[in-house]
C-alpha cells in the first residue's frame, strides 16, 4: 500500500470527464449512496423530486456503463431506445439520465470547452494556453465557473513561469463578475509547486506534436478521443509502479500482509468513509508480486481516475482506487474555501 497526497495532481479534480459515472457526479453530485437527482429542468429544478440510485449490483446497463466514454454513444443511445426500452424497465431511468446530461452539456457547450481544457493542460506552450485562456474568458457561450476552473489550471500549470498572467486573467474573469475568484491565490498556496513534491510539467510532458497528430486524425475520422489527453497522476506512478521506477523517498511502501511480498499501491484523506471504485480481471499480471495493487488518494478521489485503471485490469492487475471521498470540481473547490477560511488566507 502506497499512500498519495491529492494535492500532488489538483488539475484531476479541476476536469470535466466524459465517463457516464463521472458526468453524473459533475453535473448532479452523486451521494455516497450512489444516490442523485438528475434535475430534467436546470432553470426550474423540481424540489421535491426524488433521487435516483445507480447501483452496478441491481443495474446492468449501469455496470457495463460505469466507466464508459458514454458521451461518443450518447446519440446512439438516444436514437436506439424504443429498442433497448424492451430489454428492460431499468433503461427508461438511464434515457431520462441521459438526456438531461446532453442537456446540461448543451446548455454549457462543454463539448468544446472540454477541448480547451484538455489542450492546455496537455500542452507546455505557454503563449498557446494563453491565448486559448482568453478566447475562452471571452466567449459569452461558457458557462463562468467553467471559466474559472480553466484558470485555476491555468494557475496550477504556469505557476512558476515568470511570465505567467495569472492576476490578469483573474481580473478579467472578475469583470465579468464570475464568483469564487478568491480561490485562486488560495488553491496555490494550498497545492500549488510549493506544495507538492513532484514537478506536474515534468511527469506530464506531452509532445506538441503528438496532440497536433491527435487533433488532425479526429478530423479525419479517426477513432481519437480529444477529451482524454489529460492522464491523471496515478496512472503514470502505478505504470511506475510495475516497471521498479517509482521513487521510494516520496511513496514509501505500507506493509498490508505479513503473509504476502506484493506491495500495492495508494493515495490520500479527509472524511470519515472510504468511498471505493474498483477495477479487476481474471487474467495475471506477469510480476505475481503486482497482481493487486491498492491506490488510496488523501483528500479524495475522482471518477477519471478509477476509469484510469481500466488499462491494468485488461492485462490482469486488479486495482482498487479509494479516497476519503469521490471529488468533483464543486467539492474541489469547497475544499480550497475551507483552506482559505482555516489558515485566514489573505490576498
Amino acid at each position: 500500500l502506497r499512500i498519495i497526497d491529492m494535492i500532488e495532481d489538483p488539475i484531476t479534480p479541476l476536469l470535466f470527464n466524459f465517463t457516464y459515472t463521472a458526468m453524473l457526479h459533475d453535473l448532479f453530485g452523486l451521494e455516497q449512496q450512489m444516490s442523485v437527482v438528475v434535475k430534467k429542468d436546470h432553470f426550474a429544478p423540481d424540489p421535491n423530486q426524488i433521487p435516483e440510485v445507480f447501483s452496478p449490483v441491481y443495474d446492468e446497463f449501469f455496470l457495463q456503463n460505469i466507466q464508459s466514454d458514454i458521451c461518443e454513444d450518447m446519440m446512439h443511445f438516444l436514437d436506439s431506445f424504443p429498442e433497448l426500452k424492451a430489454k428492460g424497465s431499468g433503461i427508461v431511468k438511464h434515457f431520462g439520465t441521459i438526456s438531461s446530461i446532453q442537456q446540461a452539456i448543451q446548455r454549457r457547450s462543454l463539448y468544446e470547452f472540454t477541448e480547451i481544457e484538455q489542450l492546455i493542460v496537455s500542452n507546455n506552450s505557454h503563449s498557446e494556453a494563453l491565448r486559448y485562456v482568453e478566447d475562452a474568458i471571452d466567449n459569452n457561450a461558457y458557462d463562468g465557473q467553467d471559466k474559472l476552473r480553466l484558470v485555476m489550471m491555468y494557475s496550477i500549470k504556469y505557476e512558476q513561469d515568470r511570465n505567467n498572467q495569472i492576476e490578469r486573467l483573474k481580473q478579467k474573469l472578475e469583470l465579468q463578475q464570475i464568483d469564487k475568484t478568491d480561490l485562486i491565490r488560495p488553491l496555490l498556496s494550498f497545492c500549488g509547486a510549493n506544495s507538492r513534491s513532484l514537478n506536474l510539467n515534468e511527469q506530464k510532458k506531452t509532445d506538441i506534436q503528438s496532440i497536433a497528430k491527435r487533433l488532425v486524425q479526429k478530423f479525419k475520422d479517426v477513432p481519437e478521443n480529444v477529451h482524454q489527453l489529460h492522464v491523471p497522476l496515478i496512472v503514470d506512478l502505478i505504470q511506475q509502479l510495475l516497471d521498479g521506477a517509482l521513487q521510494e523517498d516520496k511513496f514509501p511502501s505500507v506493509p498490508i500482509s505479513t503473509r504476502q511480498q506484493q506491495q500495492p499501491f495508494g493515495s490520500r484523506i479527509k472524511e470519515q468513509k472510504i468511498q471505493q471504485s474498483s477495477s479487476s480481471s481474471t487474467q495475471q499480471s506477469e510480476d505475481p508480486s503486482l497482481r493487486n495493487i491498492i491506490v488510496f488518494i488523501v483528500g479524495g478521489a475522482t471518477y477519471e481516475e478509477s476509469a484510469g485503471m481500466k488499462k491494468f485490469a485488461e492485462k490482469g492487475i486488479n486495482i482498487v482506487v479509494g479516497g476519503t471521498e469521490i471529488l468533483n470540481s464543486k467539492k474541489f473547490m469547497e475544499m480550497i474555501k475551507e483552506y482559505m477560511l482555516a489558515t485566514q488566507f489573505s490576498m
